[in-house]
């Protein structure tokens, strides 16, 4: 059996403003125009797409896709494989369970549970 062993490398474009106090792991992606505040932790293989920010004292944890133009509150929680769609907002000292997809222009206002698709204002899951 051929094993094949690789390290993902972490890219920060130069135009992106990132706190000195903030973790990020292996084989995450942070575009142009992206700020990331104090005391926080992006999580492995991240992408941090244009213009989005991500306040104070949150965690990303694995494999997060953060869309154009999206906004996370401080102090919030995403679960792993989680996707933010383009200019979706998360409202401060939240949680995002696994596996949600938050769409286009969504706020969140509540903690979601995980496992689902949410969309609107305020964001409700598609059943």
């Amino acid at each position: 059996m051929l094993v094949l062993q690789f390290c993902l490398t972490t890219s920060v474009h130069p135009s992106a403003v990132v706190s000195d106090s903030v973790n990020i792991e292996h084989g995450t992606v942070i575009m142009a125009g992206v700020i990331i505040n104090p005391r926080t932790s992006i999580g492995k293989g991240c992408i941090l797409n244009t213009g989005c920010t991500v306040d104070h004292d949150c965690t990303v944890k694995d494999y997060v896709h953060i869309s154009p133009g999206s906004h996370i509150g401080g102090t919030v929680t995403i679960e792993d494989y989680c996707w933010l769609g383009i200019g979706s907002v998360v409202i401060n000292d939240l949680h995002i369970g696994p596996h949600c997809i938050i769409g286009a222009g969504a706020v969140v206002i509540e903690d979601l549970t995980g496992y689902g698709q949410y969309v609107g204002v305020p964001a409700r899951k598609l059943k």
